[in-house]
């Protein structure tokens, strides 16, 4: 579309930016059938730079997988990321699919590297309440002049597998024949617990009184 601001004896002509087949700064020049042939509008900074759709290359769980009660930690490499990114402040990161625990639901992330061509991130997913797939959607909070967040936009699925708790750590791992040390057991994969009541813990057999 063509339209004419008489104020500034300007004219504002509206199109649709062709395919391209890769990324690069394109020329714009303009003719108009008023103006003598072969005589083309001077180019004052009328260039169109194509720029190419952030898509994420890998995404991989670094150390133990993600399950129920058991956070994890996520590497993400992202191709093209926007030119607004400078830091991990400049990004949005939303997790859907599953409930998470109450008291660690927001995920923390940090910048491992960051260029022109490529950014990776390593992802605290925080504990899940329960098995299914997690949808990690990470944006710019600003994008650039002309378009909006959401075209900026990646996402990666992540599979939530149940599993069975595990004892992590046991401290000290010895003890005398006579009894009577403190042992520490750290348990990863229950649900919170509150009451020392609600845990049945035997030691050799024997049933024991735990304390939290």
């Amino acid at each position: 579309g063509v339209t004419s601001d008489p104020s500034v004896f300007a004219t504002l002509v509206v199109t649709t930016a062709p395919s391209s087949n890769g990324t690069g700064t394109v020329a714009v020049a303009l003719q108009c059938a008023a103006v003598a042939e072969g005589q083309a509008v001077a180019q004052r900074g009328a260039f169109l730079q194509y720029i190419e759709t952030p898509s994420i290359t890998q995404a991989a769980v670094q150390g133990d997988a993600c399950a129920p009660y058991l956070g994890c930690r996520l590497v993400v490499t992202i191709r093209s990321p926007p030119a607004t990114v400078a830091d991990v402040t400049h990004l949005g990161i939303a997790l859907s699919g599953v409930p998470f625990l109450a008291t660690a639901a927001t995920s923390r992330a940090q910048i491992l590297s960051l260029s022109d061509a490529s950014l990776t991130l390593l992802i605290l997913i925080p504990p899940p309440t329960a098995p299914g797939n997690i949808t990690i959607r990470i944006a710019p909070l600003v994008a650039l002049p002309g378009f909006t967040t959401a075209q900026f936009a990646v996402s990666t699925r992540l599979e939530i597998v149940g599993t069975t708790p595990v004892v992590r750590k046991l401290y000290p791992s010895s003890a005398f024949a006579t009894g009577g040390e403190t042992v520490e057991v750290h348990v990863a994969g229950f649900p919170p617990i509150s009451n020392s009541s609600d845990i049945n813990l035997t030691l050799g057999g024997i049933t024991l009184t735990p304390s939290l």
